[in-house]
């Protein structure tokens, strides 16, 4: 008989992707490498190419919104020393506004990711260790807070996925990590079962009003030109179904992805959390997770982070004493225990 596997349930947050794509804090003011100050940053390197005369003709519009809206948003959030508190305002204040947010977050992010081809080389090396002969492991399940599909990209490196645009949304190879939310009918009808969930949702949107799939990975692998990128990115960002949502808006998109999330991390035996804090904007979200991970007597955490050793952990969440909870200090690869 065969011997059931250990799961492996993985907590990422804005640190998984530091510093390759900054996703939370840092105000625009100071030296700290954190969002603002990314969103200040990328609007200068964006105004030095207009200023260069580097930007197709047909994108200079779209460029010089770009602009103007990153600078909105980092000085609009600076006093709030990040963009999930004026988001969290706004939610109730100005419906507008926070549109706006989710759109200028995605843009960004977008912009990041493929114009200027961001990429975060832990993933690519933590996918390629654990797949074999190009399948992902059945029992690693990832939780990720952030927006950006970094772990998307890597894994596209180790086996593409590919589309079938005409009518429904044909997958005609299917990704090595299975994610969601993403492109296609899975809006609607998702599966059973995933490999990752972004609780937060993700940059990006299912499908543009044309009813053509608007997946970053195909834009990113097949239209290598970069006014092909731009029109891309821009019809992203106008569609009024965006995929970026704030966790404790406790939306609909909201609500599936928790929903899905719960499902795929029962019986969890060991938990790896990488760069997440457990901030306390999050607090419903993470306590509904943790409540269904805890309730497993043998669990382990292994908490890895250069200063934080999750000891707060065991108090928040009211972890009994058996649970060992590790610090791993090392963080140039991305843990991967013994239990594997």
């Amino acid at each position: 008989m065969q011997t059931k596997k250990t799961k492996v349930t993985y907590f990422l947050g804005a640190g998984a992707s530091y510093p390759d794509l900054p996703l939370s804090g840092g105000s625009n003011s100071n030296t700290s490498y954190g969002l603002l100050h990314a969103l200040e940053i990328t609007a200068a390197r964006l105004e030095k190419l207009l200023l260069e005369k580097k930007v197709p003709v047909n994108n200079i519009e779209y460029f010089e919104g770009y602009v103007f809206d990153f600078r909105e948003l980092a000085a609009m959030a600076e006093p709030f020393g990040n963009v999930e508190l004026l988001a969290k305002i706004c939610s109730y204040r100005d419906a507008v506004k926070l549109f706006k947010i989710r759109k200028t977050l995605t843009a960004f992010f977008l912009l990041e990711q493929l114009f200027f081809r961001k990429r975060h080389n832990r993933y690519i090396n933590f996918f390629n260790v654990l797949q074999n002969k190009g399948q992902f492991p059945e029992h690693v399940k990832i939780i990720s807070w952030n927006w950006d599909f970094q772990p998307e990209l890597a894994a596209h490196v180790i086996r593409c996925e590919g589309f079938n645009s005409s009518g429904a949304f044909n997958r005609n190879c299917i990704p090595l990590v299975t994610y969601y939310p993403g492109p296609g009918d899975r809006n609607t009808s998702p599966p059973d079962d995933f490999s990752m969930i972004h609780v937060n949702g993700i940059a990006g949107v299912f499908a543009n009003t044309n009813g053509k799939y608007n997946n970053p990975l195909i834009a990113d692998f097949r239209e290598k030109d970069d006014e092909a990128i731009i029109n891309h990115i821009y019809a992203v960002t106008q569609s009024p179904d965006g995929l970026l949502t704030f966790g404790w808006e406790g939306k609909d998109n909201s609500v599936r992805y928790l929903d899905l999330a719960k499902k795929m991390i029962i019986d969890t035996h060991i938990l790896v959390v990488i760069g997440y804090s457990f901030p306390f904007l999050n607090r419903a979200t993470d306590k509904t997770l943790m409540d269904v991970i805890k309730a497993n007597n043998k669990l382990k955490i292994y908490y890895q982070d250069p200063v934080r050793d999750g000891s707060p952990l065991r108090h928040r969440f009211n972890l009994n004493n058996a649970v060992e909870i590790r610090h791993i200090k090392e963080v140039e690869q991305f843990f991967i225990p013994d239990e594997l």
